[in-house]
Order: C-alpha cells, then sequence, then structure tokens
C-alpha cells in the first residue's frame, strides 16, 4: 500500500495543560472522521507517524490533542489532497505545523 509520513510540531498553549495524545485522521473528503491513528504526547516536540494508505490516493490529513477527562481540540491546519505513495521519501513532507 501507499504511504503518508505525517510531520507536525506541538507547543502547549499557555494556561492549558498538557495534551494524552495526538489524533492523526484522514480521508479522501472533509470533515475528516473514521479510526485515527494515535501517536503518545512526550513533550513540547516535533512529531511524526506513518499512514499506511491506498497507493495512488490523496487524502486530506488532519491532527488533534487528546486530553484525558476534556473535549478533543479542534483540527490544527488540514493538510489538503495529499497523494499516498509506496515509495514516499524519508524527507519530511508533508508537513502539518499545528497552532492551537
Amino acid at each position: 500500500g501507499g504511504k503518508i509520513r505525517v510531520f507536525w510540531s506541538y507547543r502547549t498553549p499557555i494556561g492549558q495543560s498538557v495534551p494524552d495524545s495526538f489524533e492523526v485522521y484522514s480521508g479522501t473528503s472533509l470533515p475528516l472522521g473514521g479510526s485515527p491513528a494515535s501517536v503518545t504526547y512526550t513533550g513540547d516536540i516535533r512529531y511524526q507517524t506513518d499512514l499506511t494508505l491506498v497507493d495512488g490516493t490523496s487524502y486530506y490529513v488532519g491532527v488533534k490533542a487528546v486530553r484525558a477527562g476534556s473535549e478533543d481540540s479542534d483540527f490544527g491546519p488540514i493538510a489538503g489532497l495529499i497523494a499516498a505513495d509506496a515509495t514516499a521519501p524519508d524527507t519530511p513532507a508533508p508537513t502539518v505545523s499545528t497552532g492551537w
């Protein structure tokens, strides 16, 4: 199958608690839904995850911060229509920057 490597940076907003994890969603249309990939929060750093998707299909990708006992955050900026590629390069593209 195809893969998309998703990179994002996170900085906890002043006055908010740190998230427990992130949920990374992908889909061929908006709004994004379905079963997300989960990535554990380990600090205000740069993160990455690989999504295995259908080769040659274009996807939207979005990331949400998740805090236990509270409502999930809104999506950070949604990266739009990225093609999954069975031979994706190791370079950091695409990048989803969060600013929430």
